[in-house]
């Protein structure tokens, strides 16, 4: 014993030794260098393999040939052919000595593949077709020799495939997912093959229309191929779709040309039910638990070319006996269900359809001529007979929130035609409903006595009782429908009469008190007798009306009350007694007509009036925090008329009035108070008459009329006329200061403003005792002023303010919003000049002229300039010219007299009052020219000519100081006493010559050399003359 383990212990290390040889020779780059050379030629492209290696165990007792992660290309390197993750394949050792190869295995783990045929026929195959050929041709000897050699592949695994189809010829895609299969096949003259196949779903579309989406199947087949006579023959096979097994037999064969198919199928069951199966997976909640009886038989076949135009022959019939079906949540089954129906080519059969549910019957036959056909004759008779209150024991009604239904309702009609021309079709049948009852769940009485009795063809349908009673409340119609099936001659003539008592409602309709709550009586009546098609002028007679209506819901603060309507249908018209209704102190009514009342093109006279509270808005819509508190009244009474599709010409007259009403919040920066006004309309103008209110403590009264105001209902290239609006504003108060938040205005921002004006013209008057701005009161304010589209122009305005009067005209055009012009004329008069400046920096934003002037200043202007997109002065663009003078003034502490002070060594000159101050000015090309400035102060004067860059601020002046006698000292230290003598004039004043430079801050001053050396040159010349001439007369 202890020798035979030793000689079994010695086989098995040789073999594991064999193993570990075997396994470190075969290396997966020896492997891919001896095999993948082949397999490139065979395939005509380059294979990717990730590894190869050999296998022992997982194909034991043969060895086999494993492949990971293979790829073949398509027509380019970025398509793939064909691809898997692995590739296992083994053959017996021994086989390869005889005639018959012995595949043991061969394994696919998920393979994903898809057909495809171009658009001119080629596919992504033809290369292997090609590389096939050519290796036929040149292995036809091999071929011959080799004619008896078989090969057998018993187990042929294929799992998690994915393989589709796609042609683009036919418009066509297919798609297999989830394959898995267990084939066993052996190869010699004949090819028999066992198949075990499932596939997850399969998917077909051709054109836009899909015929399969996922649907399961399962096979079990053996067959037999002779490929040299193209032929397989299914020797027997199951079919299972969605569950249902067919058995399948017969023959495929022709493949090459017209793929002939000549099969059969059958299916025999006790129960129905398997029908179910086929019930696509979206709906299977539906059938889930439903229990089935009855046996069920399909028989059917197959014949003829499977490709091609033409379908193939196929004979379906299928019987059911005796089926039955329940819901085990329903006391009831469906039973006695007999279905006895056939198929083909030519023609679908109904022979027989009948089903009993209780003492509920159904029985149907019918059938359809050439079925594949747009056109087809069909045929159909149908009868039933239902108690409706027996409905609940075999169908779930309570989906639909119904309790409960009542009723004997028949049904008895034939029908025939052709598919091709519906309309066409004739039909009669009668269908009759007696003591008919609805009961909606959770309600308290039932819709009932519901009576229907009507006999219908294809010519005419008569209704000759359709009512039905909820309550108290009624509704009944009798009358014709013809040509039912003809729309354009279609036609009605039927009478309706309604009676509803809106209290009711919550009785027989699931309507919750704490949503809503209805009352009130509504009836109606109509004769309509005309186009179907054309309901709107089918109506004849008829009236409207409610009573005592009311409305109250959890959204409405109060309800709506005592609401009414009167009124009475003639035609195409309904006229409008009276419509009104009342919420809190809040009421509306109307009366008037309406023409066409059903159609598009309707056209009203309606009178309204109405009444609001305002202090009961904010129950209805909350207005925090934009407004906080809201009271007052208004009044409408208006009369509409014309076309509300064509609100351009409709025309309105009356009066929107508004009293006492008071307002604040957010919204505003000041309460509005004891507002009142009224706003009259009229075809051709809104007028406001007299609207004033309280806006904290200012005053406001507005005036004015807007004529033409109905354009602003058409598009601005369509209008004819542009609206004008006139008006007047005053106040003896207005306080800008509190309306504006100065502050807000003070940040910087880069945003454009465009300027946009209305499609407006205008003519305005403005007068205001008292106006308060930054600070700033001004005093009798008015203004004219008018606009257009292009325009706004100030046309005369004068203000009283500083002390004085300001008087001007101003023209602002605008053609286009993000570049303006502006031009302005004016005076002013006796201004305090230290206020005036402090307020309006004229001279500069940094400039502090202020700081050291004070008296009266007068000044005439005119300036123009273009505008930025922010509204800025374009400076090279800005020009201006004009005059000032001042009076009573003193200058004191000025830089540039403390610098003449310096020069001159004189305290006196910081501090001087002014006897006469006159200049002229001109701004252009960003230079800010002063002429002819001229100031007196006692016996000193000074005159003064010079530019200002507005930009870079630099000065550059040239001044004649006139200095009294006692300077003369203080003179001739700056520029020496001959000089000064030389300065001196015949009055005894002493003219300096001076320059002056820098900044308006930092002004630099120096004697002016190049106006002083004519001075003295002449002075000394004329010395020199005198001295000679004494010499000579003496």
């Amino acid at each position: 014993m202890k020798t035979f383990l030793k000689i079994v212990g010695a086989i098995l290390a040789l073999f594991i030794v064999v193993i570990i040889g075997l396994n470190i020779y075969f290396t997966n780059e020896r492997l891919q260098s001896t095999i993948m050379p082949y397999v490139n030629d065979a395939v005509g492209r380059t294979v990717e393999v990730e590894s190869m290696s050999l296998t022992i165990f997982s194909t034991f007792p043969q060895p086999g040939l494993s492949i990971e992660k293979m790829s073949i290309p398509g027509e380019t390197q970025q398509d793939t052919l064909l691809a898997l993750d692995e590739l296992v394949a083994s053959v017996e050792l021994f086989s390869l000595m005889g005639d018959q190869i012995e595949v043991s295995q061969i394994s696919l783990r998920n393979p994903q593949f898809t057909y495809v045929v171009h658009s001119d026929g080629s596919t992504n195959i033809d290369f292997l077709m090609t590389s096939e050929a050519t290796a036929t041709d040149t292995s036809a000897a091999d071929t011959t020799a080799s004619a008896g050699f078989a090969v057998n592949i018993p187990s042929f695994q294929i799992s998690g495939g994915d393989f589709g189809y796609t042609d683009s010829t036919a418009n066509t895609t297919a798609q297999l997912n989830s394959l898995d299969a267990n084939i066993a096949l052996r190869y010699a003259d004949l090819i028999e093959s066992t198949i075990d196949l499932q596939v997850g779903g399969i998917s077909a579309k051709v054109e836009d229309t899909n015929y399969l989406n996922g649907l399961a199947l399962d096979l079990n087949q053996q067959s037999t191929i002779d490929m040299k006579n193209e032929n397989l023959m299914l020797d027997k096979g199951t079919l299972s779709i969605r569950g249902l097994a067919l058995n399948l037999s017969g023959t495929i064969s022709d493949w090459s040309k017209s793929l002939n198919a000549d099969l059969a199928f059958n299916s025999s069951s006790d129960d129905f039910g398997e029908l179910l199966r086929l019930v696509p997976k979206s709906y299977e909640e539906y059938i889930q638990g439903l229990k089935t009886e009855g046996s069920l038989a399909i028989d059917g076949t197959l014949k003829g070319p499977l490709a091609g135009d033409k379908l193939p022959r196929f004979d379906v019939s299928t019987k059911v006996q005796d089926g039955y079906l329940k819901n085990p949540d329903l006391p009831k089954p469906i039973e006695n269900i007999q279905l006895d129906a056939s198929a083909s080519n030519d023609l679908v059969t109904i022979s027989k359809l009948n089903a009993e549910a209780g003492e509920n019957t159904l029985s149907a036959s019918g059938e359809l001529q050439n079925p594949l056909e747009s056109s087809g004759n069909f045929s159909l008779d149908i009868d039933s007979d239902v108690n409706l209150s027996t409905i609940n024991n075999f169908y779930d009604i309570s989906q639909f929130d119904i309790e409960q239904l009542d009723g004997q309702l028949s049904v008895n009609g034939t029908a025939n035609g052709n598919t091709s021309n519906p309309e066409e079709a004739n039909f009669d049948a009668a269908i009759s409903l007696s003591n008919g009852g609805l009961t909606y769940a959770d309600v308290n009485k039932p819709i009932e006595n519901i009576t229907i009795d009507a006999q219908a063809s294809q010519s005419k349908i008569d209704i000759n009782k359709l009512a039905m009673e909820a309550a108290s409340n009624t509704i009944s119609i009798q009358g014709d429908i013809n040509q039912p099936l003809k729309e354009e001659q279609r036609s009605i003539d039927l009478t309706a009469n309604l009676q509803f008592d809106l209290g009711t409602v919550k009785d027989f309709y699931p309507i919750s008190e704490d949503t809503m709550r209805l009352d009130g009586m509504f009836t109606a009546n109509a004769t309509l007798k005309g186009k179907a098609t054309q309901i709107e002028n089918a109506v004849q007679s008829g009236s409207i009306s409610l009573t005592n209506g009311f409305i109250e819901h959890k959204t409405l603060a109060k309800p709506l009350q005592d609401i009414t309507l009167q009124s009475d249908l003639s035609g195409s018209t309904i006229s409008i007694s009276k419509a009104s209704f009342r919420t809190g102190n809040n009421g509306m009514s109307a009366s008037g007509t309406i023409s066409n009342y059903l159609s598009d093109n309707k056209t009203v006279d309606l009178r309204l009036e109405g009444q609001a509270d305002l202090s009961q808005i904010t129950e209805y819509y909350d207005l925090n925090p934009t407004i906080t508190k809201l009271t007052g009244n208004a009044d409408l009474n208006l009369r509409a008329s014309g076309a509300p599709g064509d609100p351009a010409n409709m025309q309105f007259n009356g009066k929107l009035t508004a009293n006492g009403i008071n307002m604040q919040g957010e919204a505003l920066t000041q309460p509005v108070k004891n507002l009142n006004g009224k706003l009259t309309l009229s075809p051709a103008k809104v007028s406001l008459d007299a609207l004033n209110f309280n806006l904290g403590s200012s005053d406001i009264s507005l005036n004015g009329s807007l004529n033409d105001y109905m354009a602003y209902l058409k598009a601005e290239k369509d209008r004819d006329t542009t609206p004008h609006l006139t008006g007047s504003y005053k106040s003896k108060l207005l306080n800008v200061d509190e309306l504006i938040n100065w502050e807000d205005t003070t940040t910087t921002s880069n945003e454009p403003v465009p300027i946009h004006l209305p499609d407006l013209t205008s003519s305005v008057t403005a007068e205001i005792s008292k106006l308060v701005i930054t600070e700033v009161t001004m005093k009798n304010l008015e203004a004219k002023a008018s606009t257009t589209p292009k325009q706004i122009k100030l046309n005369s305005a004068s203000v009283q303010l500083f002390g004085g009067q300001a008087n001007g005209s101003l023209i602002w055009n605008i053609p286009q919003p993000d570049r303006t012009n502006l031009s302005f004329n004016g005076s002013l008069d006796g201004m305090q000049v230290n206020t005036f400046f402090e307020e309006y920096q004229v001279l500069g934003e940094n400039s502090k002229f202020h700081e050291y002037v004070s008296g009266n200043f007068s000044a005439n202007v005119n300036y123009a300039t273009e505008l930025d997109d922010m509204l800025l002065p374009v400076m090279k663009t800005s020009t201006m010219d004009g005059d000032m003078s001042m009076a009573n003034a003193r200058l004191q502490e000025h830089p540039l007299q403390n610098k003449l002070a310096v020069l001159f060594n004189s305290n006196e000159l910081k501090n001087v009052e002014l006897d006469d101050f006159k200049s002229t000015y001109t701004l252009k090309d960003n230079i800010f020219t002063i002429k002819n400035l001229r100031l007196t102060s006692g016996d000193i004067g000074m005159q003064m000519d010079g530019t200002q860059h507005m930009v870079t601020g630099k000065i550059d002046y040239h001044m004649k100081a006139y200095l009294p006698g006692r300077f003369q000292s203080a003179i001739g230290s700056v520029i020496s006493d001959r000089a000064a003598k030389a300065l001196k004039q015949e009055d005894g004043t002493i003219m300096v010559p001076l320059r002056v430079t820098g900044t308006q801050d930092n002004p630099k001053i120096r004697p002016d050399q190049e106006a002083i050396k004519p001075i003295i040159k002449e002075f000394l010349k004329d010395k020199a003359g005198n001295t000679l001439k004494k010499l000579f007369d003496g």
